[in-house]
């Protein structure tokens, strides 16, 4: 797709020949750049994000564990 969009040739009018979206040939278009086609590393990757941006600190996990644990004594 990224070699016949180099030679000119719409993305929409390449979305349409290999029936895949536009935002598809745009993610292999940006993906490749400048580059050489040969070097550019064409493998799939995870569109989950690698960590999650709200997570609770262990330190604190740990402390709201403590506390719990200290009001479930008092209440009994």
């Amino acid at each position: 797709m990224v070699q016949i969009i180099r030679r000119g040739y719409s993305q929409r009018a390449v979305a349409r020949k290999f029936h895949v979206t536009l935002h598809t040939v745009q993610r292999w278009v940006d993906r490749a750049g400048d580059l050489n086609l040969e070097v550019v590393d064409w493998s799939d990757r995870a569109k989950a994000a690698h960590c999650v941006a709200n997570k609770t600190s262990a330190e604190l996990e740990q402390r709201v564990c403590q506390a719990r644990k200290q009001l479930a004594t008092l209440n009994q």
